[in-house]
């Protein structure tokens, strides 16, 4: 979507029109498939229940009960500094094309002390019950050598992890290890050293090693 459109008439509704459009590649069901598109089709149903637009309502019930003043969905504001200059214009320009200025999926904005308020609150029940973060945890379908979960990857050590990678290193990771209560966070740190190595598999042992514990 988004080739032929003017700056500011895309909205949701239309990326989920196109959707109903097209024929299915095979039964529902059979293979997990990684896509953006179910965050959009989920803001969209927020919206016309609550007739409010989707910033709008992550800031309600989540971000300002939280304290989250520097986390938000779309262009981020004036004078915010952000970590990862290198794909800001292209998300600009994405973002320019859909009415509001956002997507659902595209353009979320945070530091890591939101971050870290956000987890603190996940974990400590004040977002979703004690049974229901334990769901988002439970792997249902297997992705790669792990399992994914509703949020999550799962290794079989009970680690939630979860990044970005564009093929020349992470540019984010988050990592959780209940077993330690070990939580690694890192924003806008495209990077690969010099033996080809991502961020994930420097940073994140040698943040055990440091801490004298086992991966």
């Amino acid at each position: 979507m988004g080739l032929n459109a003017r700056p500011g008439t895309l909205t949701l509704a239309d990326l989920a029109s196109g959707i109903a459009e097209r024929p299915l590649l095979e039964e529902p069901g059979k293979r997990f498939v990684w896509a953006f598109n179910n965050d959009e089709l989920a803001g969209l149903v927020l919206e016309t229940v609550t007739g409010k637009p989707y910033p709008a309502l992550l800031s309600e019930w989540i971000l300002k009960p939280l304290g989250m003043a520097r986390t938000g969905v779309g262009l981020v504001p004036e004078g915010q500094a952000v970590a990862w200059e290198t794909r800001l214009a292209e998300f600009r320009k994405n973002l320019a094309l859909w009415k509001g200025s956002y997507r659902c999926s595209v353009g979320l904005y945070s530091t890591l002390e939101d971050l870290d308020r956000f987890f603190d609150a996940l974990s400590g029940g004040r977002l979703v019950s004690a049974r229901a973060y334990q769901d988002m945890q439970a792997p249902y379908v297997k992705d790669g050598a792990e399992g994914a979960a509703l949020g999550f990857n799962v290794a079989e050590s009970g680690v939630l992890h979860n990044g970005g990678d564009d093929g020349s290193g992470f540019y984010a990771v988050f990592w959780y290890d209940p077993r330690h209560d070990l939580r690694i966070l890192a924003l806008g740190n495209r990077w690969m050293d010099l033996e080809g190595r991502s961020l994930r598999k420097v940073l994140v042992p040698e943040v055990y090693a440091s801490l004298g514990l086992r991966e």
